[in-house]
């Protein structure tokens, strides 16, 4: 008997060395041993943008260790009745930067243009914030590493109503536990506006709700009921949209213990019977059907690209626009532009937003219009048609990423064109924007001059070029913007000035102003 057993200890310890071999040589899969991080051993710049299916996305070996065990870990003793992994809407984008110090891994859905600025800015937003937060980190910490991961489940009913979780987390050295990541949008894609937890539910009744999900968490976890002593209206904060149903989500380690993970607690339409008030017109009362997208004095034309109502065609307009960033002079370039309610469109180089996604995520929050002005800002005349092609697309990519907006106009470095241009241009969909207005701020360098030079020049739906690269072009535009609205002009993007000069877009072709 006890041969028996030294054999058959002898075999499972076998077994068990040939598992974590096959394991660690798993293809794609590395460890870091310092920080006990996992990454995907996959050659990927930052962005890297790919599209895949459902079925790849948790089996597929990209994903890092860390990220996979962060939802899945710890089901036990608690089993699955509230965990939820749906992709019902949405073309799935995955962002993978597998090179050290931040590994990343960030998937979530491109949706109808009206919402997908509102969920793509939501994720590489939290990309921004892990980068910076990792950055502060390291000026303690040169060996500090980071790893952030964010999923999604997406839900689509009556081919009408569209709920998605956002859901994930980040690690840094030095944390004993990964932040969580948990974000909710509901969106009406009938009407195309965005859906608040009033428009749901019945929150007046908040009281029979809780009931109901008291009795479902009870009947799920009997042996939880503990738990549920503090339940109360925070229960209610998370709501999304799911198929005949509604997911109420509760973040991992509130209200119950850390390991069970975020809980998604259903309530079928039928369970809440006339709690939900999703169908009922009143949540769309206020929607102005010149609005649709409920968000005010904004609508959306023909090609995605958002147009504010409140302006007036009749009165004079101009489009500021920026050339040769995003730098640490955009900035009070925006505070100026929100003091006066103004917005400008900014041309930004490519290998540059790469550097600081951050501002152009701000430039983009705060409504102005963001589009490329190249990759590496060289002279596309002079390059190979494939040359000039890559400037142009790789630059839309990276814009595209963050804003969720496909650009359909690009400014070329020194305004530049040839018939070459002009071809691949039209090849890729993109018209050309020059300018009416050129002050020479770059020669200048002055913030009297600038403004004297602009304020001598400007006239209706002219487009003023300025570069927020250095210091003076932000100081002019102190003066620059009050006076332009003192005069009457209101300050607009190059798409809005294009729209309400009557002004239609061609790929290729060339444009200076709204005249």
């Amino acid at each position: 008997m006890r041969r028996f057993f030294s054999i058959t200890a002898i075999v499972f310890l076998c077994i068990t060395i040939f598992m974590i071999s096959a394991a660690g040589s798993q293809p794609g899969l590395t460890r870091e041993r310092e920080t006990g991080f996992a990454s995907a051993n996959v050659h990927a710049s930052y962005l890297s943008y790919l599209t895949i299916t459902n079925s790849d996305i948790y089996e597929n070996s990209t994903l890092p260790v860390m990220s996979k065990l962060f939802f899945h870990r710890s089901h036990s003793p608690f089993e699955l009745p509230f965990y939820s992994i749906s992709s019902e809407y949405g073309e799935q984008v995955v962002i993978i930067r597998n090179e050290p110090p931040l590994l990343s891994y960030i998937r979530y859905p491109a949706v109808d243009y009206f919402a997908n600025s509102i969920i793509s800015y939501w994720a590489n937003s939290e990309y921004a914030n892990a980068v910076n937060m990792l950055s502060l980190i390291r000026l303690d910490d040169d060996n500090a590493y980071g790893e952030i991961y964010i999923t999604y489940d997406s839900y689509i009913t009556q081919e009408r109503f569209v709920g998605i979780l956002g859901k994930g987390m980040s690690k840094f050295t030095g944390m004993e536990q990964p932040d969580v990541i948990l974000n909710v949008f509901n969106f009406d894609i009938k009407y195309e506006i965005i859906l608040e937890n009033e428009h749901i539910i019945d929150l007046t009744r908040y009281e029979d709700v809780l009931m109901l999900l008291f009795r479902k968490v009870v009947s799920a976890y009997p042996h939880m009921s503990w738990s549920l002593n503090d339940i109360d209206g925070s229960w209610l904060s998370n709501l999304v949209i799911g198929h005949e149903r509604i997911y109420f989500v509760i973040e991992k380690g509130m209200h119950f213990p850390g390991q069970i993970g975020i809980l998604s607690i259903p309530l079928t339409f039928s369970e809440l019977g006339d709690l939900l008030i999703l169908h009922n017109n009143q949540a769309y009362d206020e929607v102005d059907e010149n609005d649709p997208t409920g968000v005010s004095g904004v609508f959306i034309d023909t090609t995605g690209v958002p147009i504010r109502s409140s302006i007036d065609p009749s009165r004079p307009m101009v489009a500021l626009t920026f050339d040769d960033g995003p730098s640490m002079h955009t900035i009070p370039i925006l505070e100026t532009l929100e003091r006066y309610n103004s917005l400008a469109t900014f041309f930004v180089i490519g290998e540059l937003v790469e550097r600081r996604p951050e501002i152009v995520i701000q430039a983009f929050e705060e409504g102005h219009e963001i589009l490329g002005h190249s990759w590496t800002h060289r002279r596309l005349t002079t390059m190979s048609d494939a040359e000039i092609k890559n400037e142009i697309v790789k630059t839309n990519d990276v814009i595209e990423a963050i804003t969720g907006f496909t650009p359909n106009m690009i400014r070329t470095p020194f305004g530049l064109v040839n018939s070459r241009v002009q071809s691949i241009a039209r090849e890729t969909g993109v018209a050309i924007i020059n300018w009416s207005v050129d002050p020479q701020d770059w020669r200048l360098r002055d913030a009297d001059a600038i403004y004297n030079a602009i304020m001598r020049s400007v006239h209706d739906r002219a487009i003023i070029l300025c570069h927020d690269l250095r210091a003076p072009t932000a100081e002019a535009m102190e003066r620059v913007i009050p006076s332009l609205v003192e005069r009457g002009y209101q300050l607009v993007t190059v798409s809005e000035l294009m729209y309400f000069s009557g002004k239609e877009l061609v790929p290729g072709q060339v444009y200076h102003s709204g005249l």
